[in-house]
């Protein structure tokens, strides 16, 4: 899949994300507009998130 769409239902507000790379074996998606990911971790599954800064 080299793209994914989330859908409010609320409002239909669109959110797009693209395919970039791998993580834990799973493909990573990066949202268009933001630095925010879809990825698979292991301990918990699909999460969208923010990149962590150390």
């Amino acid at each position: 899949m080299l793209s994914l769409r989330f859908v409010r239902r609320v409002d239909g507000l669109t959110y797009e994300f693209v395919r970039d790379g791998d993580a834990h074996g799973f493909p990573s998606y990066k949202r268009l507009d933001l630095d925010i990911w879809c990825q698979r971790l292991p301990d918990f599954g699909w999460v969208v998130c923010a990149p962590l800064f150390s």
